[in-house]
């Protein structure tokens, strides 16, 4: 399981993924989708949106959007890949990234 850490409103960096149980040399990405979710602690979707492939041997990336990380708390995300043979495969394929978002230091 990997962690993402970021404070709200970061938006600089985009989260990448490795796909590590997925097959390199391939280009198998090639003409693949890429659906990037995100879910709090209790199940409620935060994020629902279009990923993209870095590399057609298996990165892929979220860049994120004003409002994904305003709240400071854990998610659990995932990537969902459609190939272009309409096969569809969710990464990582057991548990998830997990999405730290710390709370700022107060402003005095």
């Amino acid at each position: 399981m990997s962690t993402f850490q970021m404070k709200p409103g970061d938006r600089k960096y985009a989260l990448q993924y490795k796909l590590s149980d997925y097959a390199e040399g391939g280009g198998l990405l090639t003409g693949a989708s890429v659906q990037f979710q995100m879910m709090d602690m209790n199940g409620a979707t935060v994020v629902d949106a279009a990923g993209v492939v870095l590399d057609a041997d298996g990165i892929v990336a979220y860049e994120w959007a004003e409002g994904d990380s305003d709240t400071p708390g854990t998610y659990r995300a995932e990537f969902k890949i459609t190939f272009s043979d309409s096969l569809v495969q969710h990464y990582p394929s057991a548990g998830f990234i997990v999405v730290q978002i710390d709370a700022d230091v107060p402003d005095s």
